[in-house]
């Protein structure tokens, strides 16, 4: 039986259209990378080993809830779109799905901080630190997800470095200020963040008139399933830190906290490589488009390798750029480079189980993952520091890859049987 023609175009791989939009996500990654580090040096010399572990293991845990922002509405956008989907009134219902959403979280998470972090940092920051990433930080998303959807990655990347932005110059603010408390960070960044997410929306909101119709509730009912991967994928990243500041202290922490900061950024090429993929993916899955699959895989393992070894040989200048209280992070940052090839490969895993239309087997597969990883946590931090935090972690990844692997290759199977 012959294939019929609408299907070849779109199981032809047109590898220039994906390496275009992987060059634009990889530049403003690259941009992104720059910035986190500036801010992280910044941030580390004025506030301190112990400020800077406080303030990294609650930002971690909102970001982390987070994740649950818009609950999924976003990707539901880009499957939508990247399906032939009309645009602007389903991207004002993902708006609003984000801010409400986000209300309702920024009110549900501070209660949780208190109660799990107690007075680690003043209450004022912990109710600004929580409204900037569970609430206006999202807003900038779905103007992420819709060029996402539309493969104009470019204009995607760009507008996802914006928060990194806002947060450098905060940083920058507060040192030119000479200010050295969590509190003056919390209230600049907010302060800069506010006009910013305002600006970017009324800029990037889509002008072209459609006849369909939308609700918030509808974006959500779709997205709902792809909320518990987002926040899967943060909290594996983020939880740890939270649970080190809640069990080893600041001082743990902060050297940790940097190094993961790090080992992260290393794996931001290999996230442009899948956002610039992911709505062909979305068209066709990777059973039938196996090329683009396979060329994936081997970029995917070959820069996680090559990342690795090149943070191997950088990790001793960490404590220098950071200054006193990070003489750990270089040992610490050795041992991450083992979450730099598993991290690489899970995003990658999961890329595949979602654009496979497996979402309800990934979001197994995550929430298992994400219970090895937290028990992990509170059985090896109390007598192993850092170094049991990085073994929970990369365990957690590799507990992804193999499921997410055996999944995959057993519906292969059963497909090619089928036909």
């Amino acid at each position: 039986m012959s294939t019929p023609p609408a299907l070849n175009r779109l199981l032809r791989w047109r590898p220039g259209l994906v390496a275009r939009n992987t060059f634009h996500a990889s530049v403003w990654n690259g941009v992104r990378i720059a910035l986190q580090a500036a801010s992280l040096v910044l941030m580390a010399r004025v506030l301190g080993v112990e400020g800077y572990g406080a303030l990294a293991g609650t930002v971690a845990l909102f970001m982390a809830c987070g994740q649950f922002t818009g609950l999924g509405s976003g990707i539901a956008l880009v499957r939508h779109t990247a399906r032939g989907g009309p645009m602007r009134r389903r991207f004002a219902a993902t708006v609003r799905a984000y801010l409400l959403s986000g209300i309702a979280l920024t009110l549900l998470v501070i209660p949780l901080a208190l109660v799990l972090l107690g007075a680690m940092i003043p209450l004022s920051a912990l109710v600004l630190l929580a409204m900037a990433e569970t609430l206006l930080a999202p807003l900038l998303l779905p103007l992420v997800y819709r060029y996402q959807a539309e493969e104009r990655m470019f204009l995607s990347s760009a507008i996802g470095t914006l928060a990194p932005v806002v947060r450098l110059i905060a940083v920058a603010a507060m040192a030119a200020l000479g200010a050295h408390s969590i509190a003056s960070f919390a209230q600049i960044y907010v302060a800069s963040l506010v006009p910013v997410v305002a600006i970017t929306l009324w800029l990037g909101w889509p002008r072209k008139a459609d006849h369909s119709t939308c609700t918030a509730r509808q974006a959500v009912r779709e997205g709902l399933p792809y909320a518990v991967s987002g926040f899967a994928l943060s909290a594996g990243s983020e939880l740890d830190k939270t649970v080190l500041l809640r069990l080893a202290g600041e001082a743990v922490t902060g050297p940790y906290a940097a190094a993961y900061r790090i080992a992260s950024a290393a794996t931001l090429p290999v996230n442009a490589l899948i956002l610039a993929a992911s709505p062909r993916l979305f068209r066709v899955s990777s059973t039938q488009n196996p090329r683009l699959a396979a060329a994936m895989l081997a970029v995917v393992t070959g820069y996680g390798l090559l990342a690795a070894a090149a943070l191997w040989l950088f990790a001793p200048f960490v404590p220098s750029l950071l200054g006193h209280g990070f003489d750990n992070a270089t040992s610490l940052l050795r041992w991450m480079c083992i979450l730099v090839v598993t991290g690489s490969l899970r995003q990658h895993t999961t890329a595949l189980l979602t654009t496979d239309d497996m979402q309800g087997i990934r979001n197994t597969i995550e929430i298992g993952a994400i219970g090895i990883t937290l028990g992990l946590l509170l059985l090896l931090v109390p007598s192993h520091g850092a170094y049991g935090a990085i073994f929970a972690a990369g365990l957690g990844d590799a507990a992804i890859i193999l499921a997410g692997t055996m999944f995959m290759t057993t519906k292969k199977r059963t497909r090619t049987r089928n036909e």
